[in-house]
Parts: C-alpha cells; structure tokens; sequence
C-alpha cells in the first residue's frame, strides 16, 4: 500500500541521506574508492523487489543499469586502499557483538526528489549498528576519505532519477499495490567500486551474533 504524502508518508532528510551528488564528483576523491556496507534481503525477497523494479523499469523505457540493487545501505564513504585491511577487523568487530535481527519491509514510500522506496518498518537495529561505528568514520576521516551517508531511516530504494510526469505516473501505479515482507538479517556485505568501474563488487561479508534462540 502507498502512504500518500500529507497522510502519513514519509519524507527522506535529503540533506543527511541523499548523496547522489557524490556519485557523480569522482575528480573530489582522486585516488579513493567507494564502499558501501549494505543489509541484502534473502534471494526470495530480492526476487520480488527486482519483479517491482523491472515493472517500474519496463513502464518507463529505463535500462537495468538505471535499477538500484535491492539492499540496505547502513553507510557509504570514499577511502584509500591502504586502510582496507582495518577498516574490515573494526567493522567484523562491531558486527560480531550485533545480535542478528528481523527485518520487515512494509509499504512504498517517495521522496521529494523523485526517489521511490520500500520502507523498513523498524530503524532501531540498523540505528544501533550506525552508532558503534564512529571509530570506523574517524579513521576514514584521518586517513584522507571521507563519509558520505550513515543510515538514519533505513530504506531499499527501488528507483530513482525518474523525470517528473514518470514518477507521478508510477507513484500512481504503485498506489494499487501493497508490498510486505520479512527477513532475518545474519550479515552485511562491504561492496567497493573504483573510479574506472561501473558496477560494486563484493569484498567482505560481516558476520552478525548469532541469536541465542
């Protein structure tokens, strides 16, 4: 179901989550690479979410490459190689003291700027996860990198970059819809891509605390 703006919807702080502009400035990060450290659903429910992206895709002529990959991004910065080897054990660290965890996605949101995405009903495991990593932000501060998103209200964005009568025009497709799942969070995967690639590439899957139950 979509929450329709004015009645409930929710509105993304672009100036603290949205960073397409950094995507698009690479000569500001000469000699960096870009990571992120994104939450996967299963294959079950990625498979869904890539059947709503193609839709959204086909309605609107856009290629694959114009189509997110279904995740969570919990944070996204730019860094040398040279910190790659810690930046993984500080990360692992955090993660192995983290409790796997539920996660329900419920509903389709939009933001002002054309972004459209499934809404993650509880921000509190992800919010926490955030907060341990201030060590991991300021070593990549120190070492010349720099941060450019820390998840606040965490989302799997579905499409963006849409021209304006497109967006309205799915948004009111979408209205028909109604999109809710569940899946169990056990890890996170460090995703890097250079300023020659076009596309991210797995480096490292960081394990979550097994629940005791």
């Amino acid at each position: 179901m979509l929450i329709q703006k004015g009645n409930g919807t929710e509105i993304l702080d672009e100036k603290k989550e949205t960073d397409k502009s950094d995507r698009k400035h690479w000569g500001n990060y000469s000699g960096l690479n870009e990571y992120k450290i994104v939450a996967f659903p299963n294959m079950k429910i990625s498979g869904k979410i890539t059947s709503l992206q193609k839709g959204i895709m086909g309605a609107n002529n856009f290629e694959k490459k114009n189509m997110p990959s279904p995740g969570i991004c919990v944070m996204k910065f730019f860094a040398l190689d040279i910190i790659e080897e810690v930046l993984i054990k500080w990360v692992q660290r955090i993660c192995s003291l983290h409790e796997e965890f539920s996660v329900t996605l419920n509903n389709i949101g939009a933001s002002p700027s054309g972004v459209i995405y499934l809404r993650v009903l509880n921000p509190t495991p992800f919010q926490q996860i955030s907060s341990k990593m201030n060590a991991v932000e300021e070593l990549i501060i120190s070492s010349g990198g720099r941060l450019t998103m820390k998840v606040k209200n965490p989302k799997i964005i579905i499409s963006e970059d849409l021209p304006e009568d497109d967006f309205f025009n799915t948004m009111l497709e979408l209205s028909r819809k109604s999109f809710h799942e569940s899946f169990r969070l056990q890890e996170l995967w460090l995703m890097k891509k250079s300023a020659s690639e076009t596309e991210d590439h797995l480096i490292n899957i960081f394990r979550l605390l097994p629940n005791a139950l």
